[in-house]
């Protein structure tokens, strides 16, 4: 989803290299957590489908499920401090992986 693989022209002696390039490009401006504009043209914050995806795998669908152990907290919206973790879970994974 954020496009770390590298592309079929990159030789494998740069392929290391590219994916830590796109990396930093990534967390230059907090750019893994944006997707976009809205329809008046602001950004998109902590909207980018990997958090998304990240949130309904934690959230949803873990053996903790913590979203349905808690319904009244995740009826209508993820709490500031999901969105928080789950952001600094995917910063994590992409400065260490």
């Amino acid at each position: 989803m954020y496009g770390l693989i590298p592309p079929p022209e990159v030789p494998p002696q740069s392929r290391n290299a590219w994916v830590e390039d796109a990396a930093m490009k990534l967390l230059e401006g907090s750019l893994f957590l944006r997707h976009g504009v809205d329809e008046l043209g602001k950004t998109r914050n902590a909207a980018h489908p990997a958090l998304r995806e990240v949130a309904i795998c934690f959230l949803y669908t873990s053996p903790y499920r913590i979203a349905f152990r808690r319904p009244k907290v995740f009826r209508k919206q993820i709490p500031l401090t999901c969105l928080a973790l789950i952001c600094t879970a995917v910063f994590l994974v992409i400065i260490y992986h």
